[in-house]
């Protein structure tokens, strides 16, 4: 840690956060999806649906006190 080129250690956690947080739905992946209410869906309806992998990305601040 960088904590340790001035002769200190990590302590405790003060603060956490996440920063540049975004919104993940869907993200245009699902096109030709519509939505619609329960009543106009027919039972033996079962469209079949594909997904690809989503990537999350996350920014995190942490703030230590110093021992």
């Amino acid at each position: 840690m960088m904590s340790q080129a001035i002769g200190q250690n990590s302590g405790k956690a003060l603060y956490i956060s996440e920063i540049n947080s975004h919104s993940y739905a869907l993200q245009g992946k699902a096109s030709g999806v519509q939505i619609r209410g329960i009543s106009s869906i027919s039972e033996t309806y079962s469209p079949t649906l594909s997904f690809d992998q989503i990537e999350l990305k996350s920014e995190v601040l942490a703030r230590f006190s110093l021992n």
